[in-house]
């Protein structure tokens, strides 16, 4: 029985260290994607929707004697705040994500993570 056990570990505690080793490597990943592909992304989308919002201001005032140009400006307004509500539920669903990755959630100031990334070579 101990030659058994002893022969389990000897076969198994490697593969199990190259899984983690590969793991670190998926999560080193996953955080290049989100800082790479997934901020500015991000920062686009609110950017087109904040000027969505601005634009419809600026018709609601400027047009503010004509009723159908409101209308229109309010549309606007609210579909920029619709964006700005659904894009930023995502960044927070992202780094709760990030979060239970246990990979550094995002920086709000510079859309960027404070990863030491000599902690995954």
């Amino acid at each position: 029985m101990k030659n058994f056990f002893l022969l389990a570990v000897l076969l198994f505690v490697p593969s199990a260290v190259h899984a983690a080793t590969r793991l670190t490597t998926f999560y080193a990943f996953l955080g290049k994607v989100v800082d790479q592909i997934i901020n500015p992304i991000i920062l686009l989308l609110a950017s087109a929707a904040f000027i969505l919002f601005l634009w419809g201001v600026f018709e609601f005032i400027r047009d503010a004697e004509d009723e159908g140009k409101r209308e229109e400006g309010r549309r606007a307004m609210l579909w920029g705040l619709i964006g700005l509500v659904i894009i930023f539920g995502a960044y927070g669903i992202i780094n709760l994500a990030l979060a239970t990755f246990d990979i550094d959630p995002i920086d709000p100031n510079t859309l960027e993570r404070g990863v030491d990334e000599t902690q995954f070579n």
